[in-house]
This record gives structure tokens, sequence and C-alpha cells, in this order.
């Protein structure tokens, strides 16, 4: 393997739609609830938001290269504070990893640590403080991951079914 780490480029849109694609089935199949689901134009309405928001909050969207392959990525910003939030928190420079994910045949191989301390160095460049990530809490195998770069368990967001209500398509 000869792996790069480079910058996404438009060249890159197909390959990284269908890791788009895949990621959002990843996490479809661990929904216990079964409350995610992949539409068409997933992958590319992900990817125009993605960069939009990195365009708007100086962030970087990295891919991981096999021989030109893209195999997989990672998207980190900074985080703008309100003035609401900076009533009831004392002022930093903030980072957060938006997305991370690395082609199943590529895991464990090293790729997401080379993603993550390319990010974490980007975001010391920017002299962040902190940053934050939010990880979808059945995906234990991303919190372990971060767990290893000593990220610490923060907020916990919690949902309820009611038992009367069915899911009605939006239209």
């Amino acid at each position: 393997m000869d792996i790069k780490i480079v910058e996404y480029e438009e060249r890159h849109k197909e390959a990284v739609c269908v890791l788009f694609d895949n990621f959002q089935d990843y996490l479809v199949n661990l929904d216990p609830i079964k409350r995610l689901r992949r539409m068409s134009g997933y992958a590319e309405n992900v990817l125009n938001e993605t960069l939009k928001d990195i365009k708007d909050n100086d962030g970087i969207f990295l891919l991981a290269e096999d021989d030109s392959k893209v195999i997989g990525f990672i998207v980190g910003k900074m985080e703008k504070r309100t003035e609401g939030q900076l009533l009831e928190a004392y002022p930093a420079l903030m980072g957060r990893i938006t997305e991370l994910y690395v082609d199943s045949n590529y895991r464990s191989k090293g790729i997401g640590s080379m993603l993550m301390l390319q990010l974490e160095n980007y975001f010391k460049e920017k002299n962040c403080e902190y940053i934050w990530v939010d990880v979808f809490k059945p995906n234990t195998t991303a919190s372990n991951f971060y767990k290893k770069f000593d990220y610490e368990d923060r907020d916990i967001e919690m949902i309820k079914r009611l038992k009367h209500s069915q899911q009605v398509p939006v239209s």
C-alpha cells in the first residue's frame, strides 16, 4: 500500500460519493430503531453540503488514497460560537470533525489514524484549543477509535419512540 493524504478536488467526486453512500449504509445497518435510511441522491447532497460547510467555516476535506484510489476521508471545520453559547461556556477556538470514513476493505491498517493526525495538525495550525466530534451511539467502533486519540464522552443525545406513532412518509 502506498497511502497518500490529499485534499478533495472535483476529480474525486465520483469516488467520494460512493464512500458517502457506503458510510450511510454502514450507519443504517447499525441503527437499532431503524430511523436512518439512504435515498437516491444522498451522496451528492451530502457532498455539496460538506463542500459549502468547509468553505463557509474555514474547513478542510482530506482524502486517503491508495495508488490514486480514494479509500477514505475526513472532514473538519472551525466551529463558530454564538453569543448565547459564549454566555454559558468560556470562549475557545474549536474545531469539529464532521465526517470520518474508511472503506471496509482498508480498515485496521492505520488509515483512519493517518487521517486523524493530519486533521488534528490542521486544527493545531488554526490554534484550536478543542476538537469536537459527534459519534452515533451504536457505532462503538468509531467511539473506541476516538478514545484512542484521547477524546472523551461529553454529551449524550437520547431518543424515545412513542408506541402509538407510525412512520409517515414525508413528501
